[in-house]
Protein backbone atom coordinates (compact mmCIF):
# COMPACT_ATOMS: atom_id res chain seq x y z
CA UNK A 1 0.00 0.00 0.00
CA UNK A 2 1.42 3.38 -1.02
CA UNK A 3 1.60 6.36 1.30
CA UNK A 4 -1.20 8.04 -0.66
CA UNK A 5 -3.45 4.97 -0.45
CA UNK A 6 -2.91 4.78 3.30
CA UNK A 7 -3.64 8.49 3.78
CA UNK A 8 -6.82 8.34 1.66
CA UNK A 9 -8.03 5.30 3.58
CA UNK A 10 -7.42 7.04 6.92
CA UNK A 11 -9.16 10.18 5.69
CA UNK A 12 -12.18 8.17 4.59
CA UNK A 13 -12.42 6.49 7.99
CA UNK A 14 -12.31 9.84 9.78
CA UNK A 15 -14.98 11.34 7.49
CA UNK A 16 -17.30 8.33 7.83
CA UNK A 17 -17.08 8.37 11.62
CA UNK A 18 -17.52 12.14 11.85
CA UNK A 19 -20.43 13.65 13.74
CA UNK A 20 -20.92 17.28 12.85
CA UNK A 21 -17.65 19.19 13.08
CA UNK A 22 -15.94 17.05 15.70
CA UNK A 23 -13.35 15.58 13.31
CA UNK A 24 -12.44 18.62 11.25
CA UNK A 25 -9.03 19.03 12.90
CA UNK A 26 -8.15 15.42 12.07
CA UNK A 27 -9.49 15.82 8.53
CA UNK A 28 -7.41 18.96 8.06
CA UNK A 29 -4.22 17.25 9.20
CA UNK A 30 -4.73 14.25 6.91
CA UNK A 31 -5.80 16.37 3.97
CA UNK A 32 -2.66 18.50 4.18
CA UNK A 33 -0.65 15.34 3.56
CA UNK A 34 -3.01 14.10 0.83
CA UNK A 35 -2.92 17.41 -1.05
CA UNK A 36 0.89 17.38 -1.05
CA UNK A 37 0.98 13.78 -2.27
CA UNK A 38 -1.55 14.50 -5.03
CA UNK A 39 0.28 17.65 -6.07
CA UNK A 40 3.75 16.09 -6.16
CA UNK A 41 3.19 12.34 -6.37
CA UNK A 42 3.22 9.79 -9.15
CA UNK A 43 0.39 10.06 -11.70
CA UNK A 44 -0.29 6.33 -11.60
CA UNK A 45 -0.62 6.35 -7.80
CA UNK A 46 -3.09 9.23 -7.98
CA UNK A 47 -5.27 7.49 -10.56
CA UNK A 48 -5.23 4.33 -8.45
CA UNK A 49 -6.88 6.05 -5.46
CA UNK A 50 -8.79 8.78 -7.30
CA UNK A 51 -12.23 7.18 -7.14
CA UNK A 52 -12.07 6.67 -3.37
CA UNK A 53 -10.51 10.09 -2.84
CA UNK A 54 -13.31 11.83 -4.75
CA UNK A 55 -15.92 9.93 -2.74
CA UNK A 56 -14.36 10.90 0.59
CA UNK A 57 -13.82 14.53 -0.43
CA UNK A 58 -17.46 14.82 -1.50
CA UNK A 59 -18.63 13.32 1.79
CA UNK A 60 -16.45 15.82 3.67
CA UNK A 61 -17.99 18.72 1.72
CA UNK A 62 -21.50 17.55 2.59
CA UNK A 63 -20.59 17.69 6.29
CA UNK A 64 -20.28 21.48 5.97
CA UNK A 65 -16.56 22.09 6.55
CA UNK A 66 -15.14 25.26 8.08
CA UNK A 67 -13.39 27.63 5.62
CA UNK A 68 -9.81 26.28 6.07
CA UNK A 69 -10.92 22.69 5.50
CA UNK A 70 -13.27 23.72 2.69
CA UNK A 71 -10.44 25.45 0.82
CA UNK A 72 -8.19 22.41 1.24
CA UNK A 73 -10.89 20.02 0.00
CA UNK A 74 -11.48 22.16 -3.10
CA UNK A 75 -7.74 22.47 -3.72
CA UNK A 76 -7.31 18.69 -3.51
CA UNK A 77 -10.15 18.21 -6.01
CA UNK A 78 -8.44 20.64 -8.40
CA UNK A 79 -5.07 18.88 -8.14
CA UNK A 80 -6.67 15.43 -8.43
CA UNK A 81 -8.35 16.33 -11.72
CA UNK A 82 -5.20 18.05 -12.94
CA UNK A 83 -2.81 15.18 -12.15
CA UNK A 84 -5.19 12.23 -12.36
CA UNK A 85 -8.06 11.39 -14.69
CA UNK A 86 -10.72 13.95 -15.59
CA UNK A 87 -13.29 11.30 -16.46
CA UNK A 88 -15.39 11.88 -13.36
CA UNK A 89 -14.97 15.66 -13.23
CA UNK A 90 -17.86 16.31 -15.60
CA UNK A 91 -20.28 14.09 -13.69
CA UNK A 92 -19.01 15.57 -10.40
CA UNK A 93 -19.78 19.11 -11.54
CA UNK A 94 -23.17 18.03 -12.90
CA UNK A 95 -24.03 16.28 -9.63
CA UNK A 96 -23.07 19.30 -7.54
CA UNK A 97 -25.25 21.53 -9.73
CA UNK A 98 -28.18 19.12 -9.30
CA UNK A 99 -27.74 19.17 -5.52
CA UNK A 100 -27.76 22.97 -5.46
CA UNK A 101 -30.97 22.97 -7.50
CA UNK A 102 -32.66 20.21 -5.49
CA UNK A 103 -33.84 22.34 -2.57
CA UNK A 104 -34.94 20.30 0.44
CA UNK A 105 -34.21 17.03 -1.39
CA UNK A 106 -30.51 17.83 -1.65
CA UNK A 107 -28.00 15.86 0.46
CA UNK A 108 -26.42 19.26 1.17
CA UNK A 109 -28.82 20.03 3.99
CA UNK A 110 -26.82 22.65 5.90
CA UNK A 111 -25.90 26.18 4.89
CA UNK A 112 -22.19 25.37 5.30
CA UNK A 113 -22.42 22.39 2.96
CA UNK A 114 -24.12 24.47 0.26
CA UNK A 115 -21.46 27.16 0.61
CA UNK A 116 -18.83 24.43 0.19
CA UNK A 117 -20.49 23.16 -3.00
CA UNK A 118 -20.52 26.66 -4.47
CA UNK A 119 -16.82 27.00 -3.64
CA UNK A 120 -16.05 23.70 -5.38
CA UNK A 121 -17.86 24.77 -8.55
CA UNK A 122 -15.95 28.05 -8.65
CA UNK A 123 -12.55 26.45 -8.10
CA UNK A 124 -13.09 23.64 -10.62
CA UNK A 125 -14.27 26.07 -13.31
CA UNK A 126 -11.36 28.40 -12.62
CA UNK A 127 -8.78 25.62 -12.94
CA UNK A 128 -10.38 23.35 -15.55
CA UNK A 129 -12.96 25.53 -17.33
CA UNK A 130 -11.19 25.18 -20.68
CA UNK A 131 -11.66 21.40 -20.46
CA UNK A 132 -15.43 21.67 -19.91
CA UNK A 133 -16.49 24.72 -21.90
CA UNK A 134 -20.25 24.10 -22.08
CA UNK A 135 -20.43 22.84 -18.50
CA UNK A 136 -18.51 25.88 -17.30
CA UNK A 137 -21.06 28.17 -18.96
CA UNK A 138 -23.90 26.17 -17.38
CA UNK A 139 -22.21 26.56 -14.00
CA UNK A 140 -21.90 30.31 -14.51
CA UNK A 141 -25.62 30.49 -15.36
CA UNK A 142 -26.42 28.69 -12.09
CA UNK A 143 -24.16 30.99 -10.09
CA UNK A 144 -25.69 34.09 -11.69
CA UNK A 145 -29.16 32.87 -10.76
CA UNK A 146 -27.99 32.06 -7.23
CA UNK A 147 -26.95 35.68 -6.61
CA UNK A 148 -30.63 36.34 -5.85
CA UNK A 149 -31.16 33.47 -3.40
CA UNK A 150 -32.92 34.50 -0.18
CA UNK A 151 -30.07 33.31 2.08
CA UNK A 152 -27.36 35.95 2.42
CA UNK A 153 -24.45 33.48 2.95
CA UNK A 154 -25.40 31.63 -0.23
CA UNK A 155 -25.52 34.88 -2.20
CA UNK A 156 -22.00 35.75 -1.05
CA UNK A 157 -20.79 32.22 -1.81
CA UNK A 158 -22.32 32.34 -5.30
CA UNK A 159 -20.67 35.71 -6.04
CA UNK A 160 -17.27 34.51 -4.84
CA UNK A 161 -17.61 31.33 -6.89
CA UNK A 162 -18.73 33.35 -9.92
CA UNK A 163 -15.64 35.56 -9.74
CA UNK A 164 -13.52 32.39 -9.83
CA UNK A 165 -15.56 30.63 -12.51
CA UNK A 166 -15.29 33.59 -14.89
CA UNK A 167 -11.51 33.13 -14.94
CA UNK A 168 -11.86 29.71 -16.56
CA UNK A 169 -14.76 30.61 -18.82
CA UNK A 170 -12.79 32.04 -21.71
CA UNK A 171 -15.25 34.94 -21.77
CA UNK A 172 -19.00 35.35 -21.31
CA UNK A 173 -21.41 36.79 -23.90
CA UNK A 174 -23.06 40.23 -23.54
CA UNK A 175 -26.41 38.80 -22.40
CA UNK A 176 -24.75 37.02 -19.48
CA UNK A 177 -22.72 40.12 -18.64
CA UNK A 178 -25.88 42.19 -18.31
CA UNK A 179 -27.58 39.52 -16.21
CA UNK A 180 -24.62 39.45 -13.80
CA UNK A 181 -24.55 43.23 -13.53
CA UNK A 182 -28.33 43.44 -13.10
CA UNK A 183 -28.26 40.96 -10.21
CA UNK A 184 -25.31 42.66 -8.53
CA UNK A 185 -27.06 46.04 -8.73
CA UNK A 186 -30.28 44.53 -7.39
CA UNK A 187 -28.50 43.05 -4.38
CA UNK A 188 -26.63 46.27 -3.61
CA UNK A 189 -29.85 48.30 -3.84
CA UNK A 190 -31.56 46.29 -1.09
CA UNK A 191 -31.81 47.63 2.46
CA UNK A 192 -29.60 46.20 5.17
CA UNK A 193 -27.19 44.30 2.92
CA UNK A 194 -24.39 42.86 5.12
CA UNK A 195 -20.85 44.14 4.68
CA UNK A 196 -19.61 40.73 3.51
CA UNK A 197 -22.21 40.61 0.75
CA UNK A 198 -21.44 44.15 -0.44
CA UNK A 199 -17.78 43.16 -0.59
CA UNK A 200 -18.60 40.00 -2.56
CA UNK A 201 -20.59 42.04 -5.10
CA UNK A 202 -17.73 44.47 -5.62
CA UNK A 203 -15.22 41.63 -5.67
CA UNK A 204 -16.92 40.17 -8.74
CA UNK A 205 -16.53 43.34 -10.82
CA UNK A 206 -12.91 42.89 -11.91
CA UNK A 207 -13.49 39.34 -13.15
CA UNK A 208 -16.60 40.55 -14.97
CA UNK A 209 -14.58 43.17 -16.85
CA UNK A 210 -11.66 40.83 -17.50
CA UNK A 211 -13.68 37.95 -18.92
CA UNK A 212 -16.44 39.66 -20.90
CA UNK A 213 -16.63 39.33 -24.67
CA UNK A 214 -17.01 42.51 -26.75
CA UNK A 215 -16.37 44.55 -23.63
CA UNK A 216 -16.17 47.94 -25.30
CA UNK A 217 -19.33 47.37 -27.34
CA UNK A 218 -21.48 48.04 -24.28
CA UNK A 219 -21.61 50.35 -21.27
CA UNK A 220 -20.41 47.60 -18.92
CA UNK A 221 -17.15 49.33 -17.97
CA UNK A 222 -18.91 52.62 -17.20
CA UNK A 223 -21.56 50.88 -15.12
CA UNK A 224 -18.97 48.94 -13.13
CA UNK A 225 -16.97 52.12 -12.54
CA UNK A 226 -20.08 53.98 -11.43
CA UNK A 227 -20.84 51.16 -8.99
CA UNK A 228 -17.33 51.38 -7.55
CA UNK A 229 -17.44 55.17 -7.24
CA UNK A 230 -20.78 55.01 -5.45
CA UNK A 231 -19.42 52.67 -2.78
CA UNK A 232 -16.37 54.79 -2.08
CA UNK A 233 -18.78 56.65 0.22
CA UNK A 234 -19.98 53.49 2.00
CA UNK A 235 -20.13 53.77 5.82
CA UNK A 236 -17.97 50.64 6.13
CA UNK A 237 -14.23 51.07 5.66
CA UNK A 238 -14.03 47.44 4.47
CA UNK A 239 -16.54 48.14 1.70
CA UNK A 240 -14.76 51.36 0.74
CA UNK A 241 -11.54 49.37 0.41
CA UNK A 242 -13.32 46.76 -1.73
CA UNK A 243 -14.74 49.53 -3.90
CA UNK A 244 -11.31 51.08 -4.43
CA UNK A 245 -9.85 47.68 -5.27
CA UNK A 246 -12.71 46.97 -7.68
CA UNK A 247 -12.14 50.29 -9.45
CA UNK A 248 -8.42 49.69 -9.86
CA UNK A 249 -8.61 46.06 -10.94
CA UNK A 250 -11.58 46.69 -13.24
CA UNK A 251 -9.73 49.53 -14.95
CA UNK A 252 -6.66 47.34 -15.48
CA UNK A 253 -8.83 44.50 -16.80
CA UNK A 254 -10.73 46.80 -19.14
CA UNK A 255 -7.58 48.36 -20.58
CA UNK A 256 -6.32 44.87 -21.46
CA UNK A 257 -9.22 44.52 -23.91
CA UNK A 258 -8.63 45.97 -27.38
CA UNK A 259 -11.20 48.56 -28.35
CA UNK A 260 -13.06 47.21 -31.37
CA UNK A 261 -16.37 48.04 -32.97
CA UNK A 262 -18.78 50.87 -32.45
CA UNK A 263 -19.71 51.67 -28.90
CA UNK A 264 -22.66 53.58 -27.50
CA UNK A 265 -22.29 57.15 -26.33
CA UNK A 266 -20.38 57.66 -23.12
CA UNK A 267 -22.26 57.60 -19.86
CA UNK A 268 -22.31 61.04 -18.30
CA UNK A 269 -19.27 61.57 -16.13
CA UNK A 270 -17.20 58.81 -17.72
CA UNK A 271 -14.93 58.79 -20.74
CA UNK A 272 -14.83 56.44 -23.70
CA UNK A 273 -11.64 55.60 -25.60
CA UNK A 274 -11.49 57.58 -28.87
CA UNK A 275 -13.09 55.81 -31.82
CA UNK A 276 -10.70 57.42 -34.30
CA UNK A 277 -7.03 58.24 -34.18
CA UNK A 278 -6.24 61.90 -33.47
CA UNK A 279 -5.55 63.92 -36.61
CA UNK A 280 -2.16 65.47 -37.08
CA UNK A 281 -2.23 69.27 -36.91
CA UNK A 282 -1.32 71.04 -40.16
CA UNK A 283 2.32 72.04 -40.59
Amino acid sequence: MTTLESAVKSFGSVVQSSKGGDSQAAQLELLHDIEQLVRLGNDADIKEVQKDLEKHLTAALLLGPAPPLRRLICSTFVYAYGRGARTNMYSQVGTVMQWLNAGSKSPASSMASKVALFALLGDLCQAHGSAMVALCQDTIALLVKSIRLPEMPLRAAALTALASALVGSGGIPPATQQEVLKNIKAVLSERGVPVELRQACLGCCASLCAYSEQLWASTLVEEVMALGHKHLDDPSSAVRLSAAEALGLSAIAAMAHPFTGAAPAAVKGHMRPPTTAPTRPPD
